[in-house]
């Protein structure tokens, strides 16, 4: 009797203490990994079309690429496709890159403490398309087609610092950009005139030629097409410099899944479902989450959950904590060797 009396305290002081650092993490003022940002009428109506007809006349729609492993769509990677790329050089590129800049306060290069020509990307393989300071690349840079056959696409996380989406098409039902954070403190922004679309709960839906920005470290996933066909334009950005607000903000985000995960697990145990008693509560060999362990060892738990705040675990599954630390905070180099898209 004493046992499941101390067994039920630990289990209401680690749920009351999750329950309070969950609380106090969201409570926090709005960060730029919560921020989705709307540009209307980025791109014209005829150059969306202009890029389909491109894509269709030159390539195919394939899920055989490896950069998305974990999140296969059907799509044509325009980075292996240089004369598609170098036809719309003009027109989406650069200017993609200048908002970007603008967003995210990302410096000039002769501001940011960074030598110049510096490409980690290209130590992937990555076709070497970068902004003029060469600050910001693309990790990857492909159209997506959602139709009958592919529906939509799961919460996932990128493989980049900063993800963005431009719709290319209209005259399908359905579709959108579901964004978790919308269901509690994200918030979009929209950034110019125009129409852009709009928001339906904690689904965006932008307007063909509205480009889309984020934080590739925010949960999102492809809403349904119930009728038609869907062309989305994406892009993944590398930022070879150090923009400390968007770092920390997405390492603090990673942080927020953890604490999540862990109190419904507590809940899951408290309400009498059955959760894994083959695994404890922490790391497995399989280098995913593992259950709780029904014999709740405190310092198992607590090793486990240091472990996950500093983000000891990395490129496994759905990103939960990366190393935003690494190369003065940047994520230089990672290209898609951590790609969880």
């Amino acid at each position: 009797m004493r046992l499941v009396s101390s067994v039920t305290v630990l289990h209401t002081v680690l749920h009351t203490v999750l329950h309070f650092l969950l609380l106090c993490s969201r409570c926090t003022s709005f960060s730029p990994s919560s921020s989705i940002h709307i540009i209307p009428s980025f791109l014209s109506p005829q150059t969306c079309a202009s890029l389909i007809t491109s894509c269709l006349q030159k390539t195919s729609f394939s899920t055989t690429s490896e950069n998305h492993v974990n999140f296969q769509t059907p799509d044509i990677s325009l980075l292996e496709h240089p004369d598609i790329m170098s036809e719309f050089e003009g027109s989406i590129w650069p200017n993609v890159y200048t908002e970007i800049k603008t967003l995210y306060s990302i410096p000039s290069i002769e501001d940011s403490n960074q030598p110049s020509g510096i490409s980690g990307f290209t130590e992937f393989g990555i076709s070497p398309y970068s902004s003029a300071s060469g600050l910001l690349s693309f990790l990857d840079l492909f159209v997506v087609k959602y139709d009958s056959n592919f529906k939509s696409l799961s919460m996932h996380r990128d493989g980049s610092l900063i993800s963005f989406t431009i719709p290319l098409s209209d005259g399908h039902e359905g579709g959108g950009t579901v964004f978790e954070c919308l269901e509690d403190n994200g918030r979009v922004e929209v950034h110019g005139e125009g129409e852009w679309g709009g928001v339906d709960g904690n689904k965006v839906k932008g307007k063909v030629g509205s480009l889309i920005v984020h934080s590739g470290k925010m949960r999102h996933g492809g809403g349904e097409v119930t009728r038609g066909e869907r062309y989305v334009l994406v892009g993944f950005v590398d930022v070879e410099c150090e923009a400390k607000g968007l770092f920390e903000a997405c390492k603090e985000w990673g942080r927020w899944d953890v604490l999540d995960k862990r109190l419904k697990e507590l809940e899951a145990k408290s309400s009498g479902r059955k959760v894994s008693k083959s695994r404890r509560w922490g790391y497995n060999r399989q280098g995913g989450m593992g259950g709780i362990d029904f014999t709740y060892d405190p310092e198992v738990v607590k090793r486990s959950l240091r472990e996950r705040l500093k983000g000891a675990e990395k490129g496994r599954r759905e990103t939960e904590i990366m190393f935003l630390e690494e190369n003065n905070g940047g994520l230089t180099g990672f290209g898609n060797k951590f790609n969880s898209s």
